[in-house]
């Protein structure tokens, strides 16, 4: 070891203790720092949370709770809740589908469970009644060998994905009715007429009462404020409603029945009618 090495190395071993521990500072202060701007996250994040499920909002609450229930600190029972109330909801909308994907990919077990009940459906033959087993093929009947559903277009049992109306009840394989909807063009349906101008428009007790409770109430708040509206500003009578036209497929059985039907709006957009009659897949 020369004499230069001793008389700066330990001059350079402070130097670069010193670097370390300046380095070491910086970065608990980065860390506290950090943890201090995500603790004033989480507490904004709750308090929205709690804001939202006090207006109602069901599908915000769900959405955090299954996101970042373990940042929120969000107990598994408040979280069930906010799901449980989501699926109900969607439900009621009839997006029996979405629930449906929530209830599978759901990371709750008591959520996830319900996936698993009441899943065995029972058939029977509608030739000669007898039950139609799965280990007998499930397509067609053991007993009069009759098919269990046949398609109303090619006329051959469906192994398959059956297609079936749900207010006709005639189905068939999905190539099929596909093939068959693509060759069809839409046929123009006859739709309700729409009000004339005069009429009064017929609205539900429940909506009528709370119709005329708002006109009593603009009525006392504008004789209050001594606001006089023209008489020609509300009137409807030179207003002219559009026609409402339908545009639907024919059912490929000949029954009469339109399964896919449609609704012409603006700029020739069809938009598909979901009140209950349309069909299925089972």
């Amino acid at each position: 070891m020369s004499m230069s090495d001793g008389l700066f190395g330990s001059g350079k071993d402070s130097r670069g203790d010193a670097l370390d521990a300046q380095d070491v500072y910086v970065r608990n202060n980065v860390r506290r720092r950090v943890e201090d701007v995500r603790e004033a996250i989480c507490c904004a994040l709750k308090e929205a949370l709690e804001e939202r499920a006090e207006a109602g909002d069901v599908q915000t609450c769900a959405m955090v709770a299954l996101v970042a229930s373990g940042v929120l600190r969000i107990g598994t029972h408040r979280v069930l809740l906010f799901v449980e109330a989501y699926i109900e909801l969607l439900t009621r909308m009839k997006l029996y589908i979405t629930a449906a994907y929530l209830r599978k990919h759901s990371a709750l077990t008591d959520i996830r469970s319900a996936t698993n009940l009441q899943t065995t459906v029972y058939i029977s033959c509608g030739t000669c009644g007898k039950p139609i087993l799965a280990q007998q093929g499930g397509s067609m009947c053991a007993t009069c060998r009759s098919p269990a559903a046949q398609c109303s277009i090619c006329h051959l049992p469906v192994k398959s994905m059956l297609f079936q109306c749900a207010v006709c009840s005639h189905g068939g394989h999905q190539a099929c009715y596909r093939r068959f909807y693509a060759e069809i063009p839409l046929a123009l349906l006859s739709a309700p007429q729409a009000p004339s101008p005069g009429s009064p428009l017929k609205l539900p007790p429940r909506l009528y009462r709370s119709a005329s409770t708002s006109r009593s109430k603009d009525r006392e708040r504008d004789d209050a404020t001594d606001i006089v509206a023209p008489d020609d500003l509300f009137d409807t009578s030179t207003v002219t409603p559009a026609p409402r036209q339908l545009m639907g497929h024919p059912c490929a059985a000949g029954c009469g029945h339109f399964c896919w039907r449609y609704r012409i709006h603006a700029m020739g957009v069809l938009m598909r009618i979901t009140d209950g009659n349309w069909p299925g897949t089972s």
